[in-house]
């Protein structure tokens, strides 16, 4: 009966501990801050703190301002709640709001940080992120409804020069080679902006490159004294493979800027009369670079086991047993463990006995980028097996890296292994023809016994005529000189064709463009849109590119309208291979169903085949 009580306590307290913690999890809160980015000095505005709770019994209690230095506070904190309640499927949700409210002014132009909120809310205290806030000249910048700055395009209604900015961010632009280098492709703004396009990354010439996945997402930043919106576009890592001066590459990106303009407002019908705020659409076309990156060679006089490792590492390894049976199997490993050029690491010399048979090494991989390096280890396993018994003594592997920090070479060394090689455990002597004793290396097969010569007169008699100097002999020498002709004959009209890049490339046209287009129907299968317009549009300005020999980047519509036409295309086709283009483009960096890929892919297809029967 005690035991049965026992259990019924112990499952009542699991049930309650696991409903406790379903609870926790359902629970959701969040807590932030909101300011405008820019402000006119002397003209006030609101500083909000927002508590977001799904729980009516999460109240937020126990609020304490923030710092503002070198603000003045006009009014606040107020208070205010909010609530809303959806039923969606027969599943409620709720939603509870509380807001704490600042309104202040400042007197000096400049730039001010608004700092840190708490507030605490169940068991938890919670607490802002500070408040980045530039203070500029009356007249400067719009302020809009709620509080909300805008920069000087929207008093405007033009865009500065650098209002938006791309830029390539180095973590270092002076490196030995082989040294990894972190490169962020960054985009700046103080305006909103619609839609990003059209963007050209650099292709590394010189480097190795490895693309770093991110999830950033966009946050405030000091640039030349000015405050701006910015976010990291795309992220790599770069080994420098030569010295000397190399230099990453332009890096370009189109952006749609939207501004609102306010109108000359006279009374309160102008709202309904086109006389309210206006939106405008900018198109612009930034870029940035190239970078001069100094790559400064490895000093002279590295140790000859040296294969371009450049980091800091750590060695260790040695053979998987040192008892092996003879004819029998087993691996020798090594482990590099260390940061720097990781991938780009080859496996050490392992030098064996003559009569150990050595195998393919598999290499594993366990590094991953950390910072501005790579970081982990890699793995080199060298299979092997030892055919003849006795004892042997496997040498040290070395292992050699540079190490920027000091400028040095340091190598590395496992230690010296004794291998104990016994009787073969499988019989196989036998039937190898092995023999057993440690002398075995020096047996050396002749392969099969000499034959006896035979002595005497061979009474040999002639058989048939000679071929050399016959009919036969004659025909075969003439017709092995016309196959030469004719070889030479072909082979020169294929150098002349060749030497005829615009026709090898109008040849080659189709081939390229379903190349990438396998590429691109890849990228759909795998649901990456961005990546499938990217391919398909490097299909669709290649294929033309190819077919009228002129650049991508002298390419426009306009002349691919002429070129194709000049080539006798239909109107009809031309147009709608154009319309295709613009779609791709348009659907780059805007979100698009599955359906919709399908159809531009097919469209892609049919006109490019259309397209060469045509041409």
């Amino acid at each position: 009966m005690t035991i049965g009580k026992t259990i019924g306590r112990k499952v009542s307290l699991g049930v309650a501990f696991l409903l406790f913690c379903v609870g926790a999890a359902a629970q959701s809160v969040e807590f932030s801050a909101g300011a405008p980015q820019m402000v006119e000095s002397g003209a006030a505005f609101r500083v909000e703190f927002t508590a977001t709770t799904n729980s009516s019994d999460l109240v937020p209690s126990g609020f304490s301002g923030p710092d503002f230095t070198g603000l003045n506070v006009v009014a606040g904190p107020s208070e205010s709640r909010g609530q809303s309640i959806s039923i969606v499927n027969g599943s409620r949700s709720e939603s509870h709001t509380y807001t704490y409210t600042y309104v202040v002014s400042a007197s000096a132009e400049g730039r001010l940080t608004v700092g840190s909120a708490t507030v605490t809310i169940g068991a938890r205290t919670y607490t802002t992120k500070p408040l980045q806030i530039e203070v500029v000249a009356a007249g400067a910048a719009a302020q809009g409804q709620g509080g909300a700055g805008a920069s000087s395009a929207q008093a405007s209604g033009t865009i500065a020069k650098d209002d938006i900015l791309v830029r390539i961010i180095p973590s270092r632009t002076s490196v030995y080679k082989g040294e990894p280098i972190r490169v962020q492709l960054k985009i700046y703004t103080r305006v909103d902006i619609a839609g990003l396009r059209n963007a050209k990354y650099p292709a590394f010439n010189g480097f190795w490159s490895q693309e770093i996945s991110l999830n950033s997402a966009w946050e405030q930043e000091t640039y030349n004294d000015k405050l701006y919106n910015s976010q990291v576009v795309r992220e790599f890592l770069i080994f420098p493979q030569q010295s000397g001066t190399l230099s990453i590459e332009q890096f370009g990106l189109s952006v749609v800027a939207r501004i609102v303009t306010q109108g000359r407002r006279q009374s309160i019908f102008d709202d309904f009369f086109g006389g309210g705020p206006s939106i405008q659409d900018i198109p612009l076309d930034l870029t940035a670079g190239p970078i001069p990156i100094t790559v400064k060679d490895w000093p002279a006089g590295a140790p000859a086991g040296f294969q371009g490792a450049v980091g800091r590492f750590t060695l260790e390894g040695g053979p998987s047993q040192l008892d092996i049976p003879a004819n029998s199997s087993a691996n020798f490993d090594l482990k590099i463990t260390g940061s720097g050029n990781l991938p780009l690491i080859n496996a050490p010399t392992l030098e064996m006995p003559t009569s150990f048979e050595q195998y393919t090494v598999k290499t594993t991989d366990g590094y991953a980028v950390s910072g501005a390096t790579i970081t982990g280890n890699k793995t080199f396993s060298t299979p092997f097996i030892a055919r003849a018994e006795g004892e042997y003594t496997l040498a040290p592997v070395e292992f050699v890296y540079f190490d920027p920090s000091d400028a040095l070479y340091h190598t590395l060394r496992t230690p010296s292994y004794t291998l104990h090689i016994g009787a073969d455990t499988g019989g196989g002597n036998a039937a190898t023809g092995l023999v057993g004793g440690v002398n075995r290396e020096d047996l050396k097969i002749l392969s099969e016994d000499i034959r006896f010569i035979r002595l005497g007169d061979l009474n040999g008699k002639k058989i048939g005529s000679v071929f050399l100097w016959s009919w036969g002999y004659w025909l075969t020498l003439i017709l092995i000189l016309a196959l030469f002709v004719c070889a030479l004959i072909y082979l020169q009209k294929q150098i002349r064709l060749h030497n005829n890049k615009t026709l090898v490339r109008n040849r080659r046209a189709q081939k390229v463009a379903l190349r990438r287009l396998k590429v691109a129907e890849k990228r759909m299968l795998a649901k990456d849109s961005a990546g499938f317009y990217d391919e398909m549009l490097k299909a669709l300005w290649g294929y033309v590119s190819d077919k009228l020999n002129i650049p991508v980047a002298q390419l426009s519509r306009d002349n691919v309208r002429e070129g194709l036409t000049a080539k006798g295309v239909d109107t009809e086709l031309i147009d709608r291979y154009v319309a295709v283009i613009a779609e791709c483009e348009y659907r780059q960096y805007a979100p698009s169903d599955k359906n919709q890929i399908g159809d531009v892919y097919n469209t892609a297809v049919e006109l490019i085949s259309k397209m060469e029967s045509k041409i």
